[in-house]
């Protein structure tokens, strides 16, 4: 298990525990054959980072688009 990270500088910060898991919100387009399309996504990370490689992967793999196709316009955490 690798250590948690700040999501500004990537290293490990003393305030965050073990395991600690925010939930962001990220929003932006996808391209889908010839058509342009809006999504957005809530996922929970440890990091900014990890949440924006998570929305990748869940876009990827349901709906079989490349990371080229994908344009991010926000990363935000969602408090709770």
């Amino acid at each position: 298990m690798r250590y948690p990270s700040s999501p500004l500088t990537g290293r490990w910060s003393p305030a965050q525990k073990w395991g600690d898991k925010m939930k962001f919100r990220i929003s932006g387009t996808v391209r889908l054959g010839s058509e342009t399309r809006k999504f957005t996504k809530e996922v929970e990370a440890e990091t900014e980072n990890s949440a924006l490689e998570k929305a990748y992967s869940l876009l990827g793999s349901n709906n079989g688009v490349q990371r080229s196709k994908v344009k991010v316009d926000s990363v935000e955490k969602v408090e709770s």
